[in-house]
């Protein structure tokens, strides 16, 4: 719990315990990878709490979700991180929860050439 420069607790604040987000994944029993549990606390004002509780529900979900967000936005994350982080069986399912956050789909121009260049082949051979 931060403290004021008195040392003291501050008054107001709610903690909300994060703990075991990795449960979320059911898909983790499927994965032969090692899971690390993580425990976050965080300090919010009680009326911050509130408010955030009533718009979300489920903050330790949210907040695993904007974690996921946020990596594969700047980069951290691939989308099949993403995928395996969240629980969701199909790369379909992480492109819908990306578009429903806002984020663009991760296509480069490099990607769409060589996407190009490989149609322009597989054609190549259907001629033949």
């Amino acid at each position: 719990m931060p403290k004021n420069s008195t040392g003291c607790k501050p008054r107001g604040l709610n903690q909300i315990w994060f703990s075991d987000i990795a449960t979320y994944s059911e898909s983790r029993l499927r994965h032969n990878k090692k899971w690390v549990s993580i425990a976050l606390t965080i300090d919010l004002p009680s009326d911050i709490e509130a408010n955030l509780r009533q718009r979300w529900n489920d903050l330790p979900r949210h907040a695993l979700e904007a974690l996921a967000v946020d990596g594969y936005r700047s980069r951290v994350l691939s989308r099949a991180q993403v995928r395996r982080m969240l629980g969701f069986e199909t790369r379909e399912q992480v492109d819908a929860f990306m578009a429903a956050a806002g984020v663009p789909f991760d296509y480069s121009i490099e990607d769409f050439e060589h996407d190009a260049a490989t149609s322009a082949h597989l054609q190549e051979l259907r001629r033949r």
